[in-house]
C-alpha cells in the first residue's frame, strides 16, 4: 500500500502534536543536555548499519562498588527525544551510589535511517532490551551490579520501562538486536512515570476534566505511527474498532497493539515489581491508564505501586523522583536470592533438587536455610511439587522457573517463606 499522504493541514497538525508532547514531558530542573564530566559513550548495537548509543555515568559517591544501575529511557511519543535529557534528580542519585545509563532507541520519525530495518513496534522494545544485555555483558568493566538494574522512564520511556519490567527475558519478547543474545535482558525493578499502559484505550480513558490535548485514535497520532500507520494506512482508532475481528489485517494489528501495551504484554512469571507515578490532570496520557495498570498487575499477584500526584499534568515534581528512589531502596531491603539455587552456588542443577529432598525428608540442617530459594514453583510453600517442578525444568524443558531466576532478585509478593541463611547475592 502506498504511504499515506497527510497534506499541509495534516503536517501542521502533526507538528502541533509533537510540540505539545515534547513540551509536556518535562520536569522543571537541570538536564544532562550536554556531555557532563565523567560520561562515557558506547555503541550498544548497530541496526541497519546505524549505531545505537548509550551514555554511562558512573556513581560519584566515592564508594568502591559495584553499583546499582538506573537505565533511563527518554520520552517523546516514540518519535522524538534524546538520551541526554536526563532529569536533574536522577543525575543527583549518582551522589547516592547509583550509576546511570541513558539510551537511544529507534524513533518512528527515523524511517530510512536504519537501512531497511523498521522503526515501528517492536523496534523500541528490542533496542531497549539490547541495551540491557550490553550493560550486563560489560558489568565488570563498568563496575555495576548485574543483579541490580532499574528501568526508569518518562512518558514513552515510562511505557518502555514498564514493558521491560513486565516481560523481562520472556520468550518472544527479546528481539534479535545486538551481539549478546546469550545474556539476560532482565531488569530487577521498573519505574514508569506517566507512560501509557493500554494503547487502544488512550482516548476511552480520558475524563473531563482535565480532557485531552491529543486524539490518539486519529491517523498520524503517535500511537498510529507506532502501530505502522505509515505502512498500512490504518489508524489506531480503526484497529480499536476491529479489536474482536479474527480477519486480516485486523488480527495481526490487534496483536501488535496488545504486544505494545503493558496491560496485555505482562508475563507474570517473568515480571518484577513496578512503580507507577502519574498526575491526575495529565492531558496527554490520561490518569486512568495508570489506575488500570496497577489494578491489572495486582490482580495477577504482582507488586505494583501507584503514586498518584494530585493536580500534576504530564510531568512530575522533584518530590516524585525522590519517592521513586525511596521505593527502589525499600524493594532492595528484602533478601535477594536466586529461586532454585537451594545450595547457593550460583547455579540451578540436580544438586539443588537433592537439597529440597533433604529438607523435606531428613530435616537436613546442613544446607542453606532459604525457603524462598527452595520454593521453586513460587506457590509460597515447600513440598514435593518443588522438586518435581525443578526436575521437569531440568530434563523436560517445561515451564520456566519463576523470577528471580537466573539472576538475584527479591520475592515479588511477601509470603510465609524467608531466607535465613545469607544468600550469595551481593
Amino acid at each position: 500500500m502506498p504511504r499515506p499522504e497527510i497534506g499541509v493541514k495534516g503536517f501542521i497538525r502533526c507538528m502541533l502534536l509533537l510540540l505539545t508532547v515534547t513540551s509536556a514531558v518535562g520536569f522543571s530542573g537541570p538536564l544532562h543536555s550536554q556531555t557532563p564530566p565523567g560520561v562515557q559513550e558506547f555503541v550498544y548495537a548497530t541496526v541497519g548499519g546505524t549505531p545505537l548509543w548509550l551514555d554511562f555515568l558512573p556513581a560519584t559517591d566515592g564508594s568502591s562498588g559495584p553499583h546499582p544501575l538506573i537505565i533511563f529511557i527518554h520520552g517523546g511519543a516514540w518519535q522524538s527525544g534524546v538520551r541526554q535529557a536526563v532529569p536533574g534528580p536522577i543525575l543527583g542519585f549518582r551522589n547516592e551510589g547509583f550509576s546511570i545509563a541513558t539510551i537511544d532507541y529507534r524513533l518512528t520519525s527515523q524511517a530510512g535511517e536504519f537501512g531497511n530495518e523498521p522503526v515501528t513496534w517492536p523496534a523500541q522494545r528490542d533496542d531497549a532490551k539490547a541495551a540491557v544485555r550490553w550493560l550486563r555483558a560489560h558489568a565488570n568493566d563498568l563496575n555495576i551490579r548485574p543483579d541490580a538494574f532499574v528501568a526508569w522512564g518518562l512518558s514513552a520511556g515510562g511505557h518502555l520501562s514498564a514493558i521491560l519490567a513486565l516481560t523481562n527475558d520472556a520468550s518472544g519478547s527479546e528481539g534479535s538486536v545486538g551481539d549478546w543474545p546469550q545474556i539476560s535482558s532482565a531488569v530487577q525493578l521498573g519505574v514508569n512515570f506517566y507512560g501509557p499502559s493500554d494503547l487502544l484505550r488512550l482516548d476511552l480513558d480520558v475524563t473531563t476534566p482535565p480532557g485531552s490535548t491529543l486524539n490518539h485514535e486519529e491517523p498520524g497520532s503517535p500511537e498510529s505511527l507506532l502501530l505502522r500507520w505509515q505502512k498500512t494506512g490504518i489508524s489506531m482508532g480503526e484497529i480499536l474498532d476491529n479489536e474482536n475481528s479474527n480477519q486480516a489485517p485486523w488480527q495481526e494489528l490487534v496483536e501488535l497493539a496488545h504486544d505494545a501495551s503493558p496491560i496485555f504484554a505482562v508475563q507474570p512469571v517473568h515480571a518484577v515489581p513496578l512503580m507507577i507515578a502519574h498526575g491526575t490532570m495529565d492531558t496527554v496520557i490520561a490518569y486512568p491508564q495508570a489506575v488500570r495498570l496497577q489494578d491489572t498487575l495486582t490482580s495477577l499477584g504482582l507488586v505494583a505501586t501507584l503514586e498518584t500526584v494530585p493536580g500534576a499534568g504530564h510531568g512530575l515534581p522533584p518530590s516524585s523522583f525522590f519517592l521513586a528512589r525511596d521505593w527502589i531502596l525499600e524493594q532492595w531491603q528484602q533478601p535477594a536470592f536466586i529461586r532454585g539455587d537451594t545450595n547457593q552456588d550460583n547455579s540451578t542443577d540436580l544438586a539443588d533438587v537433592i537439597v529440597i529432598l533433604s529438607v523435606l525428608f531428613q530435616g537436613d540442617q546442613g544446607v542453606p536455610d532459604c525457603g524462598l530459594a527452595q520454593d521453586v514453583n513460587d506457590d509460597d510453600s515447600l513440598d514435593i511439587s518443588d522438586a518435581v517442578y525443578m526436575l521437569s525444568w531440568l530434563f523436560s524443558n517445561s515451564a520456566p522457573i519463576p523470577a528471580p531466576h537466573p539472576l538475584c532478585g527479591n520475592q515479588a509478593v511477601p509470603g510465609n517463606l524467608d531466607c535465613i541463611t545469607p544468600p550469595v547475592c551481593p
